[in-house]
């Protein structure tokens, strides 16, 4: 299939991919699932996962929140107990997390997925799931999945 002119300009390259899914996911609404975001990836410099939840533990002032960290352990975050995420505020680190339904078990779950660092396969995860994603870090460091967003 071949990209519309419009965004064959922008693109470069995308050499990764997901097999499609064997059915789309039945999930619920968007608006009557919890306030919860996924976030795929594992704590390194290239995510900012850990920076990111320090600043949620520093700023959150909302309603509840759910954070679902998924590839990230709770063994490879910071100690909770030195975060001090608000009382609203609750966090499921699920670990690898291997297998196309046990994701989407767990994304049917969210309202949104956000990235805090440079974006790669974790956006097509979620876009695959349906979930609208936010992006937070300059286009720079972007790995090439980015030109699906």
């Amino acid at each position: 299939m071949a990209l519309p002119p419009a965004l064959r300009a922008k693109a470069r390259s995308l050499n990764k991919g997901l097999k499609p899914l064997s059915a789309p996911p039945l999930t619920p609404r968007l608006s009557e699932r919890p306030r919860a975001i996924a976030v795929i990836g594992r704590p390194s410099p290239k995510s900012r996962i850990s920076p990111w939840l320090s600043s949620i533990a520093a700023r959150w002032t909302g309603g509840p929140l759910e954070l679902h960290l998924i590839g990230s352990s709770a063994e490879q975050l910071p100690p909770l107990s030195e975060l001090r995420l608000p009382a609203n505020v609750s966090l499921k680190a699920h670990g690898y997390v291997e297998g196309e339904e046990a994701l989407l078990s767990i994304l049917r779950r969210c309202r949104l997925s956000f990235y805090p660092g440079a974006i790669g396969l974790s956006l097509m995860e979620a876009t695959r799931a349906g979930l609208p994603s936010l992006i937070a870090a300059p286009p720079a460091p972007h790995m090439p999945e980015v030109e699906a967003f």
